[in-house]
């Protein structure tokens, strides 16, 4: 079954979100002279980092924010609500192209979608493990929910609590890095720590929390965009470059302030 209207061949990334009009053409023509595509603090070299704010809310997408380019996937005919958020210039990459590159799609998260959660005065600080027998383990499978015990919760706030607290146990782990508990603990705590390097990074890095609740044109409502993530800043080739969207009425000049694109250069549709 064909998949257009779906979603796009291309994946693309529209520039000077909050800018005035002459500011947002005059930061596309430099990203595409200059072939760099960069994060903040916007330096054209390669770059892979990971900001952790303490405080903040993982819920509200402000406490995990990993060094990276965003691009959306959505069809050129349906890309208005998202251009009227960022801008209306845009740089449009085959979506082979960016997936050769690291790109990939964010794990949507509405924060209002509720889960089952034992109650709190039920829930205790320590996980029981024993090794139990395959016979048993499938008894225990089998066994019903004691559905009184438990209570919904969004999930945002669940993924606020839970992931506050890995970074609690994170930073009381550290102490034990050093050889103070052992050297066997020390070098179990190092891999356990690139272990979470990985995770914070390569999954966490990738989940979005949207707002359910909002208007589908509302500019906080990031379901619409379909998002893909790209970490580190991208450094392309002009022929990488599939789109360069404009408003319809600056075709013209960007084709000739633009003439190694003038041939890729498009307005978005009305």
């Amino acid at each position: 079954m064909p998949a257009e209207g779906y979603i796009s061949n291309y994946l693309t990334h529209f520039v000077g979100k909050g800018k005035a009009l002459e500011e947002q053409f005059e930061l596309l023509k430099k990203i595409l002279r200059r072939r760099w595509l960069t994060h903040r603090p916007h330096i054209e070299q390669p770059t892979l980092d990971l900001e952790v704010r303490e405080g903040a809310k993982f819920s509200n997408n402000d406490m995990l924010l990993p060094g990276m380019i965003c691009f959306c996937d959505i069809p050129e005919e349906h890309l208005r609500i998202h251009t009227a958020k960022y801008s209306q210039f845009g740089i449009a990459f085959p979506k082979a192209y960016l997936v050769g590159k690291g790109a990939n799609p964010v794990f949507y998260v509405a924060r209002n979608s509720t889960v089952p959660r034992r109650k709190k005065e039920l829930r205790t600080g320590r996980v029981q493990k024993s090794t139990v027998t395959p016979e048993e383990y499938a008894t225990l499978r089998n066994q019903p929910v004691e559905l009184a015990e438990y209570e919904e919760e969004s999930r945002g706030s669940l993924l606020d609590e839970n992931i506050k607290e890995l970074f609690d146990l994170w930073y009381e782990k550290e102490k034990f890095e050093t050889g103070e508990a052992g050297t066997v603990i020390e070098e179990i705590l190092i891999r356990d720590k690139l272990m979470w390097m990985f995770f914070l990074q390569h999954v966490l890095g990738l989940v979005k929390c949207f707002d359910d609740t909002l208007e589908l044109d509302h500019k906080d409502n990031f379901y619409m965009e379909r998002e893909w993530r790209r970490f580190g800043n991208l450094n392309f080739n002009s022929d990488d470059v599939a789109v360069v969207y404009v408003p319809p009425n600056m075709q013209e000049q960007a084709m000739a302030e633009l003439p190694e694109y003038a041939t890729k250069v498009k307005p978005l549709p009305a």
